[in-house]
């Protein structure tokens, strides 16, 4: 993304060495070190154009152990929900966990759900997960 010349308005991290790390490698960068939980991003509302995220696989991914809604860390999707809606952006990217949806019908729903009531107006909508990309 940076290559493309998008800027990083905020990012967040809840390891302290990888929040290390990124203020070492991008020093002007805006790292929110903690639980994403403990962050208010209403300051950001219709002032940022993308929101990306991604969700810890562990719960979901047919590597792992696929407790889905059951572990913690499966919870999180939920959070990045509430980011685009609190900053209310054209475009979110969440990234994509192979068996996030076919895991829990509650959470493919869901997610179906909350794609559908936030880009409504916006014309076509994406709302399944596509295959790994090939280049």
């Amino acid at each position: 993304m940076e290559l493309a010349g998008i800027k990083c308005s905020a990012l967040n991290e809840i390891d302290k060495f990888a929040c290390k790390t990124l203020r070492k490698n991008r020093p002007n960068w805006n790292v929110l070190e903690g639980d994403i939980k403990d962050y208010d991003f209403s300051a950001f509302k219709n002032k940022i154009d993308i929101v990306t995220g991604g969700f810890p696989c562990q719960a979901f991914s047919y590597a792992g152990k696929k407790l889905g809604l059951s572990d913690a860390r499966g919870t999180l999707f939920y959070e990045f929900a509430r980011v685009v809606k609190e900053v209310n952006p054209y475009i979110c990217v969440g990234e994509n966990v192979r068996g996030l949806l076919s895991h829990e019908k509650e959470i493919a729903f869901s997610f179906r759900i909350f794609l559908n009531i936030k880009f409504q107006n916006y014309g076509n909508i994406i709302s399944h997960p596509t295959e790994t990309a090939k280049f």
